[in-house]
């Protein structure tokens, strides 16, 4: 692989030495120097030896008479950050010429991986801060480009895929789609625990069964879907699913409900401004004119819930107000309120008589219905027409909706929402992950191990006995001799685990909440 790697910008006249000489804490290499910027800039660099193996083996004869024979061109090594600093290491590694054969060869050292300039413990670091932060913010605070990032980022993914293992089909199963990276994507929930179980490339029928029958005992634990008023989803999903309750997500019909209601409104404005144009009593006109007034001030009062409304007395007032003034928006309130109280509910009986209720107050179609229901309500029914169609669509979902009221069904896609704007802002902050990348942080995040810290701080440890290194990159068992040494150590302190971006348990609060 072509290593995007970072460059030394520093002069050896620019720098001066570190003194004591700090450990670097890799038992295979002896420090030499450290040296620092002399203008204080966040950078160290490490001159460094390998340490001489104790047993020498050639690799091409298997001879062990092998002796040193120099060192070979210092190649630049990159270390881990300690906080902004980066860490560079110029290692001499030692060549050795085998008696036997004449074959010159440097052993391989564990703690930097072949084939990429970096330490093992750097490609540990990157590979971990790649899931919890943007490529390009990563490569900035290593000095590598977001190509590399994303190579590194990619092979930790393979590594998180082999132990993920079979998703076990959930008890709540949550289903949702948000249009991202170009394409409708299909997402599967456990609404019971928030995890994310499987974010497909599309939302075809072909994807969306073959997803759902791969889950382990999918005909048996699955007893109810969650989902929005697709047509394609409900389709799909009483196809495999045939004993599982579909219950359409309430803030979805709320969301409907509110759509209608905000047209409704500016129809009823429209009315109102004509109304007060024509009125030739100027008294009263003014006074018309002050409780517009009062409505566009106050835009929320159509959308907050009964609790949200009894929160002040002037919501309560500013409302009574403008019903009491245009009997348009007193009929709103009352579509409003009333199919509210269906949601209030606590049986499917209940909930069922509720609609029927609240169905009374939505216009009728025929003009001899239409005549009798303006008389009784002193509205034009042209003005609520939004609702005939908000109507017809809870006709349709009848049994999806209240199912919802029976007993142990009463769930909502919330969690499906938020995992689905959880993806959006991972895309949005990651500036144009492609599909597999993103799939990847939002799936596999959980698995990802916690970020590693580094400091320059002072531990006690074992030290080498007279220089030497057994080459399996671990200090001899039988050392007993401890030094306290001043190096770059791994931080003590516990690196929570936490997802890309923080928006999810926030946007969970605010959904359950917006239909209060």
């Amino acid at each position: 692989m072509a290593d995007n790697t970072r460059k030394i910008d520093f002069s050896l006249e620019e720098m001066e030495l570190v003194s004591p000489t700090p450990s670097l804490n890799l038992p295979e290499l002896i420090e030499k120097e450290c040296y620092k910027p002399k203008d204080g800039s966040p950078y160290l660099v490490f001159y460094c030896e390998d340490a001489p193996l104790k047993a020498r083996t050639c690799p091409c004869c298997k001879s062990n008479s092998v002796d040193v024979h120099g060192h070979a061109a210092n190649r630049t090594i990159h270390d881990v950050n300690v906080g902004i600093t980066q860490v560079d290491i110029l290692l001499a590694p030692t060549r050795y010429i085998c008696n036997e054969c004449g074959v010159t060869f440097a052993r391989d050292l564990y703690s930097i991986l072949p084939n990429r300039q970096m330490t093992r413990r750097l490609n540990e670091q990157i590979k971990r801060d790649s899931f919890v932060r943007p490529f390009v913010e990563v490569g900035a605070a290593y000095g590598y480009s977001d190509t590399t990032i994303a190579t590194i980022f990619d092979e930790y993914v393979s590594e998180l895929k082999s132990r993920r293992g079979p998703i076990v089909a959930p008890r709540v199963l949550g289903i949702d789609e948000k249009h991202i990276v170009n394409a409708m994507r299909a997402i599967f929930v456990d609404n019971e625990t928030g995890q994310l179980l499987e974010m497909k490339a599309n939302n075809k029928r072909d994807d969306i069964i073959q997803t759902i029958e791969s889950m382990v005992d999918y005909d048996k634990n699955i007893q109810i879907v969650t989902m929005d008023m697709s047509n394609g989803y409900r389709d799909y999903v009483q196809e495999c699913l045939p004993r599982a309750k579909i219950i359409v997500d309430k803030y979805h019909v709320y969301q409907d409900l509110y759509v209608k209601i905000s047209r409704t409104k500016s129809k009823i404005m429209d009315v109102i401004g004509a109304r007060i144009g024509s009125e030739t009593d100027m008294a009263k006109k003014q006074y018309l004119s002050n409780v517009r007034d009062l409505i566009l001030k106050n835009t929320y009062l159509f959308k907050f819930g009964q609790k949200k409304l009894a929160e002040k007395q002037s919501r309560i007032a500013a409302m009574a107000n403008i019903c009491e003034t245009f009997p348009e928006f007193n009929h709103l309130r009352l579509l409003k309120e009333s199919f509210e109280l269906i949601y209030s509910c606590t049986d499917r009986a209940s909930a069922e008589a509720a609609c029927n209720q609240w169905m009374e107050y939505v216009p009728p179609t025929g003009a001899k219905k239409i005549e009798a229901w303006e008389k009784n309500y002193g509205v034009s029914a042209e003005l609520f027409s939004e609702f005939r169609t908000f109507q017809n669509t809870i006709l349709r979902w009848h049994t999806e909706i209240f199912n919802y009221f029976d007993a142990g069904c009463s769930e909502t896609n919330a969690t499906s929402e938020g995992l689905n704007h959880f993806i959006e802002q991972i895309n949005r902050v990651g500036n144009g992950y492609s599909f597999s990348r993103l799939r990847a942080k939002a799936l596999y995040w959980h698995l990802a191990a916690p970020r590693v810290t580094y400091s320059m701080t002072t531990k006690k440890m074992a030290v080498r006995v007279l220089g030497l290194y057994t080459g399996n990159g671990h200090m001899p068992s039988n050392i007993e001799k401890y030094e306290t040494v001043y190096g770059i150590f791994e931080s003590d302190e516990e690196q929570p685990k936490r997802p890309p971006v923080s928006m999810l348990s926030y946007y969970q609060k605010y959904h359950n909440e917006s239909d209060e």
